[in-house]
C-alpha cells in the first residue's frame, strides 16, 4: 500500500506527443516573448504620444510666436496712436486760450457793448412812450436800426476777441 490507491485509478502522465503537453521551458519562453511583445507595444505607444507631445509643443510654440507678433503689432500702434495724440495736443495747447483769460475778454466784450444796449434800452423805451404819436411803420425802422446797430457791436466785439 505504499502507492495511492483509491478507487479510481492513477492519473496518466501526459506524454511529449500529446498537444496539451508543455514544457516548463516551453511555457516561460512562451510569457517572456508574450511579456517582450507588450513590452515592444507599449515602448511603441509611449514613442508616438511623445511625438506628439512634440508636435503639439512645436505647433503651440509657433502659435506662441504668432500671437507675440499680433500683441506686438498691437501695442506699436496703441504708441504710434498716443504719440500722435500727444503731438496734436501739443502742437495746439498754444490756440486754446485759458479761463481766466476767456473771462476776461468776455468782460471786455460785455463792456465794449453795454453802451450800445443802454442806447437801444434808451431808444426802446423812447419809441414805446411815442407810440401814439408815430406811425407803426416809423416804430418798425426804428427797431430795425437798433437791431442792426446791435449787429454791428457784435460784429465788432468778436473782431477784437479773435484779433484782441
Amino acid at each position: 500500500m505504499g502507492g495511492r490507491q483509491s478507487g479510481r485509478g492513477a492519473a496518466p502522465r501526459p506524454r511529449r506527443d500529446d498537444p496539451q503537453f508543455v514544457t516548463l521551458r516551453e511555457y516561460l519562453e512562451g510569457l517572456r516573448a508574450a511579456d517582450q511583445r507588450l513590452a515592444d507595444e507599449r515602448d511603441r505607444r509611449y514613442a508616438e504620444v511623445s511625438r506628439e507631445r512634440e508636435r503639439a509643443a512645436s505647433e503651440k510654440a509657433a502659435a506662441d510666436d504668432r500671437a507675440l507678433q499680433l500683441a506686438r503689432a498691437a501695442q506699436d500702434y496703441r504708441d504710434q496712436q498716443a504719440n500722435h495724440l500727444r503731438e496734436q495736443l501739443y502742437t495746439e495747447r498754444g490756440t486754446f486760450i485759458t479761463k481766466s483769460d476767456h473771462q476776461a475778454l468776455i468782460e471786455r466784450v460785455e463792456a465794449s457793448i453795454k453802451p450800445l444796449a443802454d442806447f437801444v434800452a434808451a431808444q426802446q423805451g423812447r419809441l414805446i412812450g411815442e407810440a401814439g404819436t408815430r406811425a407803426d411803420v416809423s416804430d418798425l425802422a426804428g427797431r430795425v436800426i437798433a437791431g442792426l446797430s446791435l449787429l454791428v457791436s457784435a460784429a465788432v466785439a468778436i473782431f477784437l476777441v479773435v484779433h484782441g
